[in-house]
């Protein structure tokens, strides 16, 4: 079970510092699907961006919002060592939550812009759906302009 969340910082953690370990605030989170107490499989921190939305099947867990970063516990509002640049959405292993990088996270080629942020995402066999806005003439999907509101990112 994945899920995606909002919050922003926590009482007592200020300026670009870091959130604590295991925080569960702008985070992607997996949990195991039992009906038993839990914890989460895994957690990748955005860096203080909200997610609010999530797909997932066999091969990638999305995840969509307004974040600037995945995999950045070591800043707040900021690219922390480590962190990568995932602007609107980032895909991870299912498995473990390791970020899917690719030219994309170094190159400004991105899967889609970030804009006020991803609102819902659904997978199909033609691949990952994403609803969101344009703000500010976010309209960029797979490195295309023109697909404001409705994005494709096809399988291969």
């Amino acid at each position: 079970m994945y899920v995606a969340t909002t919050g922003y910082k926590e009482p007592g953690v200020s300026g670009s510092g870091p959130r604590p370990a295991g925080s569960p605030c702008d985070v992607a989170m997996a949990f195991p699907a039992t009906q038993a107490s839990v914890s989460p499989t895994w957690i990748n921190q955005t860096g203080c961006d909200s997610l609010y939305t999530t797909a997932a099947d066999s091969q990638g867990a999305y995840f969509g919002g307004h974040e600037r970063w995945a995999s950045n516990p070591n800043a707040c509002d900021t690219l922390g060592a480590g962190g990568y640049v995932a602007p609107g959405m980032a895909g991870f292993n299912p498995a473990n939550g390791a970020l899917f990088v690719n030219s994309a996270n170094s190159a400004g080629y991105y899967s889609r812009a970030r804009g006020l942020g991803a609102d819902d995402m659904m997978i199909t066999s033609a691949g990952l759906w994403i609803a969101s806005d344009n703000l500010d003439g976010s309209d960029k999907c797979g490195g295309v302009s023109g697909h404001a509101g409705i994005c494709l990112l096809p399988y291969n």
